[in-house]
């Protein structure tokens, strides 16, 4: 799956850098795998030659994990490489500010290989459904997230697809990558209500949000009855064809 991939590697620590380029070679069969301990050194790779993946450690000499994340989401040649954070933090305040700079995935450290493949596995599973008959409405539809806390996120969609949705709220703390919600979609007259796992944490657009005050959640519905499978699909539809429309 990954062997024309390339894979930039960045750590403090050459062990470190070895033993994930280990993984990415003999587990994920990775074709190319370039290992840096400089952020600045990583900045005249990633201007030089094409990158599909960067690991990247959030304590870096020279320019740190967050400064490089932010670069690479400011190019929009990069705007889209999954860029996969690891640390030793494990706060809650280190995990938003990697969120809110655009992170794909987080992986605490201490980590094994087994971690660490399934965050790619588990990165081209969710890339699939997002793609998987996804349309994005060119009109604001309101949603309401509700967590297992109870507390509830006032948003609006962002794409839907039979299998999740992408949705942008104000930042929620607390809330992490397997997270279950319910979320009101209100997609007609009369709201759906679905439960749904989040699978993805995002910065929100900056051309339409203030920095750091917005996030997009990506989820990902589980079973559902047939009259939101009517719903659902009936919107999808619609919008589809408003697309293709001359």
């Amino acid at each position: 799956m990954f062997k024309d991939s390339v894979a930039l590697v960045l750590d403090s620590s050459t062990h470190m850098i070895n033993v994930i380029t280990i993984i990415l070679k003999e587990r994920l069969e990775f074709g190319t795998v370039i290992g840096l301990t400089d952020g600045k050194e990583a900045k005249k790779v990633l201007e030089g030659r094409d990158i599909d993946w960067i690991i990247c450690d959030f304590e870096m000499p020279g320019i740190s994990g967050i400064e490089l994340l932010e670069y690479v989401r400011n190019d929009p040649k990069m705007v889209d490489t999954p860029f996969i954070m690891t640390s030793a933090r494990s706060d809650r305040a280190s995990l938003h500010e990697a969120v809110s700079a655009g992170v794909t995935d987080y992986l605490s450290k201490p980590f094994n290989s087994d971690a660490l493949h399934d965050k790619f596995h588990r990165f081209m599973r969710n890339k699939d459904r997002r793609i998987d008959n996804r349309v994005t409405p060119d009109e604001p539809y309101e949603c309401v997230m509700r967590r297992e806390d109870d507390g509830t996120s006032k948003g609006a969609l962002v794409n839907i697809s039979v299998s999740g949705c992408m949705i942008v709220v104000p930042v929620v703390k607390g809330i992490n990558v397997f997270d279950e919600v319910s979320v009101a979609l209100s997609l007609s007259e009369t709201p759906i209500n679905i439960m749904a796992a989040v699978v993805r944490l995002e910065a929100a657009d900056e051309d339409k949000y203030p920095k750091g005050k917005f996030i997009q959640i990506g989820l990902h519905f589980a079973e559902y009855k047939d009259n939101v499978k009517h719903e659902l699909n009936k919107f999808i539809n619609k919008h589809r064809i408003d697309v293709f429309k001359v």
